[in-house]
């Protein structure tokens, strides 16, 4: 992503500026001098511009992230969360014949419908912190998930699939946890369910 570097310069100086902000604050308050005024004023405004900058191109890629879906034809909101600077995505993703889900890896928090990234072989969402239905996850390899606090559905996974018992682990233990809310289900090679728990 091109944009990446230039907005990881940017975070970076206006990480180094923003700590300039309490003690021009403190010298604004003993001096009440209206150079320092001005110099917070401006480090203000630099700091808005740059968040409606992230906000528009953020929104633009995580567009583009949903267009490659094959529910085209389902509604799908996308809503920015200007608290944090990342999505939440209002209904399902159905992303059946995609091998890696590891786009916009940090953008995305909330997933409110199914999620159903069938064929994927590496699923790596760290900031993912909801899926609203099922997780249809039967190919999957790798899931990283670590912020991941509910699943309001099932999850699902091949049987043949030779990373399955870790996977099952994995799900067993958000069920303990309360994060899966629903069932664990293993599926055949034609499709059809040989096991649920």
């Amino acid at each position: 992503m091109p944009h990446c570097q230039t907005f990881k310069q940017k975070i970076e100086e206006l990480k180094g500026k923003a700590q300039n902000i309490e003690a021009l604050l403190l010298e604004y308050v003993k001096t009440g001098d209206k150079k320092t005024e001005e110099k917070i004023d401006s480090l203000l405004k630099e700091i808005e511009e740059f968040k409606e900058e992230f906000k528009t191109k953020a929104t633009q890629l995580i567009e583009e992230f949903v267009q490659r879906r094959e529910n085209k034809d389902k509604k799908v909101e996308i809503i920015f969360d200007e608290r944090d600077g990342r999505f939440i995505i209002e209904g399902g993703l159905d992303f059946s014949s995609r091998t890696h889900l590891d786009d916009f890896s940090n953008l995305i928090k909330e997933i409110t419908g199914n999620f159903w990234p069938q064929k994927a072989k590496t699923i790596n969402l760290p900031n993912l912190e909801k899926i609203g239905g099922d997780f249809n996850a039967k190919n999957v390899q790798t899931i990283n998930l670590p912020n991941i606090k509910e699943i309001r559905g099932s999850i699902y996974f091949n049987k043949n699939n030779p990373n399955l018992n870790s996977l099952i682990e994995v799900a067993r233990e958000w069920r303990k946890k309360g994060i899966l809310k629903d069932n664990i289900k293993i599926f055949g090679k034609e499709g059809n369910l040989v096991q649920e728990f």
